[in-house]
């Protein structure tokens, strides 16, 4: 299993269009083979912060999320309300869970 955390942080002001924006990310994502678990969490302290927990069933499914048209469109749509580049992070849970 894979976990994937992408930290993004927006423009100020922007939170709003970020939420929008990644409604149709987030539900297309979901209904992917290999889904597990796809959902954005908003900072408790700043409201410019956000995180995007993924679970993938593996390092395929997730290759194969990376090439939809939903993400792709995701990145053109988010360029705009960036503060700074996507951090991102992914961790292998082999049996973990």
């Amino acid at each position: 299993m894979i976990l994937v955390l992408a930290k993004i942080a927006v423009k100020k002001g922007k939170s709003n269009e970020l939420l929008d924006i990644s409604k149709a990310l987030i539900r297309k994502s979901r209904i992917e083979d290999g889904c597990i678990s796809y959902n954005l969490y908003s900072d408790v302290e700043n409201e410019d912060l956000f995180v995007m927990v993924e679970y993938w069933q593996d390092e395929k499914a997730l290759n194969e999320h990376f090439e939809t048209i939903h993400f792709k469109n995701f990145g053109v749509e988010i360029s705009d309300v960036l503060a700074k580049d996507i951090d991102l992070d992914k961790y292998d849970l082999g049996e973990l869970l």
